[in-house]
């Protein structure tokens, strides 16, 4: 299990080994919700959120 300490502005992303799947760790308001996140990618970079029922 990674332990994960975040200093002031600081943000951690964890991209999953098929890269359709992205863990955001951050104490920035930029990375606060998937919207601003996305928002944040280049313009040839499209983003998505899913969500999965059980």
């Amino acid at each position: 299990m990674p332990i994960v300490t975040l200093r002031k502005d600081c943000t951690m992303f964890w991209i999953f080994y098929d890269g359709a799947s992205v863990v955001s760790l951050s104490n920035e308001d930029l990375f606060s919700s998937t919207n601003s996140i996305i928002s944040s990618f280049p313009q040839d970079i499209k983003g998505a959120e899913v969500e999965y029922e059980e």
